[in-house]
């Protein structure tokens, strides 16, 4: 039914707005609103891989052997935090699942347009960059948020163990040393705005819905990419569901639903928004893999799993 599912939207996609980025079902047209590259194509080889959608993986190959990533719509910047997790991480996902070259030089090809993002006094990334120029086109404020300095970690540090290129492993490696250094002693978490040239953070305010959400999940992902021979990012994310369990973790007054929450200005908004939907698989997939890791007793193994189980029936 899931398959099934995904090859009619995913049709549907095909007939009405390929090669633009995404379909607009209402008026059954197409828009470009993440460079103009096919973003529906590229986001979704991993997923027709991994259903045997066969037909529509050579489909898909043959668009991303055409792909200009010189060129976007509009001659717009690309940006950062988007362009990494649906284009870079779709390049990847694919060549680990094929090891066909195609992927692999794309993602480098775009790591290297990426990388000027970082050239920053702080090595912290701008909002966009010119992928022919390298100009930094960076947020109205100069602010970068809390999901923009922790949701690269990931591609960028496959991208270096693939490529060979140290840059990669380098930028990630700061960002997270950075996050390790600045996490709140009281709650183990961030705030969501930080001042790109000082790196510094310009609030108080928690979250794990939009601003944060996936900053979050890259920790525990990248303490299992590394095997688990970076006890530091172990230590993070234990303080991280602490942090989230003891200050934005609220069960509604009627239907006792478990949710969370965001905290503006000191003040619980009692908003769930979707895009915290992905914490209680990040919380069961730590309960699952910290088991037997050093700080992480069996009483907190069996408060994640209920939390994580609550929180998935409550986005259910």
């Amino acid at each position: 039914q899931v398959k099934a599912e995904f090859l009619h939207a995913y049709h549907a996609y095909e007939a009405r707005a390929f090669p633009r980025d995404e379909l607009k079902p209402a008026s059954n047209t197409g828009i470009d609103n993440y460079n103009g590259w096919g973003v529906s194509v590229v986001d979704s080889i991993d997923t027709m891989l991994l259903m045997g959608c066969t037909e529509e993986y050579e489909r898909a190959v043959s668009h991303v052997a055409q792909i200009d990533l010189a060129k976007t719509a509009r001659q717009q910047p690309i940006p950062f935090f988007e362009t990494t997790i649906r284009y870079l991480g779709g390049f990847l996902s694919a060549y680990a699942l094929t090891k066909e070259p195609i992927f692999l030089s794309k993602a480098d090809q775009l790591g290297q347009e990426l990388l000027p993002a970082f050239e920053t006094p702080t090595g912290i990334p701008v909002f966009a960059v010119d992928p022919k120029t390298g100009a930094l086109a960076p947020r109205q404020g100069k602010d970068t948020l809390l999901a923009e300095i922790g949701t690269f970690q990931l591609e960028f540090r496959q991208l270096a163990h693939w490529t060979g290129r140290a840059e990669y492993h380098d930028r990630a490696t700061q960002m997270l040393k950075l996050l390790e250094r600045t996490q709140h002693n009281t709650t183990g978490l961030w705030g969501t705005v930080w001042d790109t040239a000082n790196g510094n953070q310009k609030n108080n305010d928690l979250a794990v819905g939009g601003t944060a959400d996936s900053a979050y999940e890259y920790i525990i992902k990248a303490f299992l990419q590394g095997d688990k021979t970076e006890p530091q990012l172990r230590d993070m994310f234990i303080k991280v569901v602490d942090g989230i369990i003891n200050n934005l973790l609220y069960i509604s007054p009627n239907r006792h639903l478990l949710y969370v929450t965001d905290v503006r200005h000191g003040r619980p908004s009692g908003k769930l928004e979707h895009l915290s939907c992905f914490l209680p698989g990040a919380i069961a997939l730590g309960a699952r893999y910290l088991d037997g890791e050093p700080g992480f007793s069996r009483e907190m193994k069996r408060l994640w799993f209920w939390a994580a189980e609550g929180l998935g029936r409550t986005c259910w």
